[in-house]
């Protein structure tokens, strides 16, 4: 046994010696009448693809290539660690065997996407939520641990009460909001096996889609938990839509948007629909212990209509408001669409645990990093996005894609020589009446109004395929210098994806400058029908609506067009 162990150690490093042998061989002398061999490598291997690997003459002038994934960026050639062309394509004369690595970093819409990762690790950000507070405080974190905390910067939290603040069109603020968690006891059985349709699409239930769900409730509705299984109930009017399994548990009725609209309710600043004293009353008799509406229907569903949750309004036959004494919860469409399913589909109805509850006395936050200027009386560059989200929407284009790009902007410019006072301001509330931002304008003095300028990225992150324009719009529909210094920029990357488009007119946080009288602009990535379909729902996810190549686009776009309009500004 011992002499066997030896004799195959002394026969592999034999082998070894005589590999080791033949590529020098090959490298010197090249492998006789087939010439050269050209060896290539991509590190990482998912960073793209390489091409040009083969056999070559002696003297033979070849091109080797890379191209790079989405939201990669190339380094260069390397050749036993040292670097030997900065070129994607890297041209040479054969003249012995190669072993080259194309060597390659995440690019910026990669950074900027983990930053999204982490935002939604808290989960959606309704305005004036502790999750929208515990967003603002992971942004000033951040943002302190890039510097901004030190002399010659500036880093601050603004806080303000909702109720107190008045918004877009002169809204005041929520004083509460009721929300409810739907948490789906045996979700993780249904990942990967139950599906639904959205927008003319197939979306299925992921682990990422979580198995806690956040809803809008009724203000007419108990705030109260429930446990049970839910059984779905039709429209809950006619006669047999209640099965007799949802005495003691959980009835889903399905909204009939031919007859139901949704509107926008000013008192509680947000999206409502109406449904009838008989529908709760034939839930209660048949024993409901609370209802879930949704709208099912997905021939009209997109995002900002019937597909996001929305808050359900009780009206007794006279259209008076009416209280009800169980949790009544307005869930997104394809959260009801996937419980349907799961009912369809398995043995058992999935089991829920409902938890409503009241946020109350709301609270919003803004959070500005500001560098400085050496000149005095220096005009301000405010770069915003907001930082919150809609209720039940992880809101990872809309907007953790622009929040985010704002940590980076403020990174890569932090130490940029410019003139102009450079602020990137995370705005709350938006959601609601662009609360943040007609806060954070009433903050400035005269002066600080008169020589000012906005940027304000929004939903700047989306996947969806027909969004292949990157939309500059202003208020006024007219060029301005914040929108011809993007495209300036543009033009110096070489890029051809921004437009600016007169007849586009966005509502977001730039229209609370715009009427301050600051040249303002938005960016957001649209196409012919205008935002993508799953915006405001839960399915705003980094796995189903984020691009790192258009995140990387816009962030390039953008970082440019600050720094030619501090060029612009200062003539």
């Amino acid at each position: 046994m011992r002499f066997t162990v030896e004799s195959s150690l002394s026969i592999t490093k034999l082998f070894f010696i005589l590999l080791i042998a033949v590529l020098i061989t090959v490298k010197l002398t090249g492998c006789g009448d087939h010439g050269y061999m050209v060896f290539l490598n991509l590190e990482p291997e998912e960073a793209g693809e390489v091409s040009g690997s083969g056999t070559y003459e002696q003297g033979e002038e070849i091109t080797v290539s890379v191209d790079t994934g989405e939201s990669w960026e190339f380094i260069g050639w390397f050749e036993d660690g040292e670097k030997v062309s900065k070129e994607q394509e890297y041209t040479f004369s054969v003249t012995e065997s190669r072993n080259l690595v194309a060597e390659m970093k995440p690019g910026e819409g990669e950074v900027i996407q983990g930053y999204i990762e982490d935002l939604l690790e808290i989960g959606p950000r309704p305005p004036g939520s502790e999750a929208e507070k515990e967003a603002a405080l992971f942004l000033k974190d951040v943002y302190r641990d890039l510097g901004y905390d030190e002399e010659g910067y500036e880093l601050e939290l603004q806080e303000f009460k909702l109720s107190e603040q008045t918004g877009f069109e002169d809204l005041k603020g929520p004083e509460n909001m009721k929300l409810a968690d739907i948490s789906v006891m045996d979700g993780e059985e249904h990942f990967g096996n139950v599906s639904a349709e959205l927008a003319d699409q197939s979306w299925t239930y992921e682990k990422y889609h979580d198995t806690v769900w956040q809803a809008m409730t009724s203000p007419h509705g108990e705030t109260a938990s429930v446990e049970g299984e839910m059984y779905y109930s039709g429209t809950g009017m006619e006669e047999g839509d209640f099965p007799e399994e949802v005495d003691g548990n959980i009835a889903l009725i399905k909204v009939d948007d031919t007859e139901v609209e949704w509107e926008f309710n000013e008192d509680l600043n947000l999206r409502t629909f109406e449904i009838s004293e008989q529908q709760i009353e034939n839930a209660k008799e048949a024993g409901a212990e609370a209802v879930i509406f949704t709208f099912l229907d997905d021939e009209h569903h997109q995002g900002n209509t019937e597909a996001q949750t929305m808050v359900p309004l009780i009206q007794d036959k006279e259209g008076k408001e009416k209280e009800v004494n169980i949790p009544i919860l307005g869930a997104s469409s394809i959260h009801g669409q996937w419980l349907q399913e799961m009912e369809k589909e398995h043995a058992n109805p999935p089991e829920l645990e409902i938890s409503s509850y009241k946020n109350i006395d709301l609270k919003s936050y803004n959070v500005v990093a500001t560098k400085k200027s050496d000149k005095e009386d220096a005009p301000i560059i405010t770069v915003t996005a907001h930082l919150d989200s809609v209720p039940g929407s992880p809101g990872a284009s809309d907007n953790a894609s622009g929040t985010t790009t704002l940590l980076k902007l403020a990174e890569s410019l932090k130490n940029k020589d410019l003139d102009a006072e450079l602020r990137f301001a995370n705005l709350g509330a938006e959601e609601v009446g662009l609360f943040g931002a007609y806060h954070y304008v009433e903050q400035l003095s005269e002066e600080e109004l008169e020589n000012h300028y906005n940027i304000n990225p929004d939903m700047i992150g989306t996947s969806y395929p027909k969004n292949d324009e990157l939309f500059i719009t202003s208020l006024d529909q007219s060029e301005n210098e914040v929108t011809n210094s993007l495209l300036e920029g543009q033009e110096i990357l070489d890029y051809d994806v921004a437009t600016f488009d007169a007849q586009v007119n966005i509502n977001s946080d730039h229209v609370a400058f715009d009427d301050k009288g600051i040249p303002a602009v938005c960016l957001v990535w649209m196409g012919e029908r205008g935002l993508e379909p799953v915006y405001h729902t839960p399915l705003d996810t980094v796995e189903d609506n984020i691009s790192a190549k258009r995140l990387n686009l816009a962030y390039d776009i953008i970082k440019e067009g600050i720094i030619q309009l501090d060029e612009r500004i200062q003539d």
